[in-house]
């Protein structure tokens, strides 16, 4: 062999390691060390965002949503960080983000916003109201998902008042929501069956949420909704 044959074949070999040791990595390791390959390694190198999703640490824990949608590609990301408010959800998610123009963004905050009255409601719709607008004038649909009430909930008041706004806003703009409450939830609190510490969500959780997710691509792409409904499913 000659040496360019041999330089050729290094070359092919290293580059076939680059993209080979992630994908093991992916299939072998543990769902965090999973989710982290496929968001930083594999999707921010190699893919473009066209679904995105931004959130608490509800959202981030649901790992790699790319494969819950069924979408077993490198253009659905999750951004979602644990323990954010809807002012660090804005500033250190969404208008990061928006730079790269996705088509969808899947929006959930709130329960992590300290104040939890009537007022500290109004504060975090206009934080929330605000994501919604740096989305839409970057061109990327943005897709309300209602704050979810946690188990024994301590502050249903600013839940609802929070939901309450954001469907207002919602019917002026046109723009989707997805309630999970009515699915996993009861009396205004986190079904036990769907939660692991009375805030975080199960596996089984997880699934109803992406079948919902799944119903709202299929419906915006014109195509019929999954059936059974998530919420025949729940009960």
């Amino acid at each position: 062999m000659t040496s360019i044959g041999r330089l050729s074949l290094v070359i092919s070999l290293s580059l076939n390691a680059l993209v080979a040791l992630p994908v093991i990595a992916l299939l072998c390791s543990s769902a965090t060390v999973r989710s982290h390959v496929y968001q930083e390694v594999l999707a921010k190198r190699l893919g473009r965002p066209e679904i995105v999703f931004v959130g608490d640490s509800i959202t981030a824990y649901g790992g790699i949503w790319a494969f819950r949608l069924g979408r077993f590609d490198l253009s659905t990301w999750n951004l979602a960080q644990a323990g954010s408010s809807t002012r660090q959800i804005l500033e250190r998610q969404v208008r990061p983000i928006a730079h790269e123009r996705p088509r969808v963004a899947f929006v959930m905050a709130g329960i992590n916003d300290e104040d939890k009255s009537r007022s500290g409601a109004e504060r975090s719709f206009g934080y929330y109201r605000e994501m919604l607008d740096v989305l839409r004038t970057a061109g990327t649909e943005p897709v309300i998902q209602l704050t979810l009430y946690r188990q024994n909930e301590t502050d249903p008041d600013f839940v609802d008042n929070l939901n309450g706004m954001l469907r207002a806003y919602a019917a002026a703009t046109g723009l989707s929501v997805v309630d999970l409450n009515p699915v996993l939830c009861r009396d205004r609190s986190l079904r036990p069956e769907f939660s692991r510490d009375g805030v975080h969500l199960t596996e089984a959780a997880y699934r109803l949420w992406a079948a919902e997710l799944r119903n709202v691509l299929a419906e915006r792409e014109n195509r019929r909704p999954e059936r059974p409904s998530t919420e025949a499913l729940a009960r």
